[in-house]
């Protein structure tokens, strides 16, 4: 498979989510190969303490997968997602905060208005677990 962006190894490390927002939100625009990059980045990049968030990422693979192998290609690029994925290194809150905020205009540009809460939801959920 033809790689849309390149995010390198343990570049996620704390932020997975980001990308997993990014990923649902493609999906639900239906550029499923750039969805499916995201949910693969994710699933590459998670350490074996990261299950319940490589559980999501395969769960999406898994309906990116399912919508391609029926319907045609259709493939667009994104370069807003591209950006905000290529800068996932950034480790500070507010440059965090700062591409958060970016993600959600280009899920406004792109007619997303409606994403998917698991992820939020789980995160919820997990962090009151311990």
């Amino acid at each position: 498979m033809k790689r849309f962006f390149c995010i390198p190894r343990g570049v996620l490390k704390g932020c997975p989510h980001i990308l997993l927002d990014a990923g649902s939100a493609l999906f639900n625009a239906g550029k499923y190969m750039h969805s499916l990059q995201c949910f693969n980045c994710v699933i590459e990049s998670l350490d074996r303490d990261d299950q319940n968030i490589r559980v999501l990422a395969l769960m999406g693979r898994l309906e990116c997968k399912i919508v391609l192998d029926n319907a045609p290609l259709c493939i667009e690029g994104y370069e807003d997602y591209l950006y905000i994925t290529s800068d996932l290194h950034a480790t500070s809150q507010k440059v965090r905060e700062d591409i958060q905020a970016r993600l959600a205009r280009a899920k406004l540009r792109i007619g997303v208005l409606e994403i998917r809460n698991e992820v939020e939801s789980f995160r919820k959920a997990y962090n009151n677990t311990f």
